[in-house]
């Protein structure tokens, strides 16, 4: 019994020692996949950061391109407002100038209401006065009929 006893205790040592073996074995081959699996994402990895990278460029052009056409933009809104004043000024003066036209038309038109009035007054003729103040008939009568009322 012995001797069984000390068979069974060597073929479990040696039976412990294949365990052993084939168990580092495995954890090799593990850790070599482990190191081939992180060496694949390291990989994935830098390329996202070389395409990050490249990514950021292309949007600080597109940032600059932005500014210029920003830039113009403003350049174009000034030189609008700056053309609009001109513009306004140039209303402004022609409108004043209207007026003034207007209100020296009225004093004319006034002033020439007042000598129809008075030739009518000294009763000449509708065609007299019209050739006196070298004005057309129609505008003779047009005051007159104006003054009647």
């Amino acid at each position: 019994m012995l001797y069984a006893l000390i068979i069974i205790g060597i073929v479990l040592i040696a039976y412990g020692l294949l365990l052993i073996r084939d168990e580092k074995q495995r954890r090799g081959e593990t850790f070599k996949e482990i190191i081939v699996e992180k060496e694949k994402d390291d990989s994935q990895y830098i390329s996202l950061l070389v395409s990050n990278q490249e990514l950021a460029k292309k949007v600080n052009s597109i940032d600059t391109r932005m500014a210029e056409v920003l830039t113009g933009f403003v350049d174009i809104q000034d030189m609008l407002g700056r053309a609009d004043q001109e513009s306004h000024t140039k209303v402004d003066q022609e409108s004043h100038t209207k007026a003034d036209d207007d209100a020296n038309t009225n004093m004319e038109y006034g002033q020439l209401a007042q000598k129809i009035k008075r030739m009518l007054r000294a009763n000449m003729d509708v065609d007299e006065i019209a050739t006196d103040l070298n004005i057309g008939k129609g505008e003779v009568l047009l005051i007159q009929k104006l003054l009647e009322k």
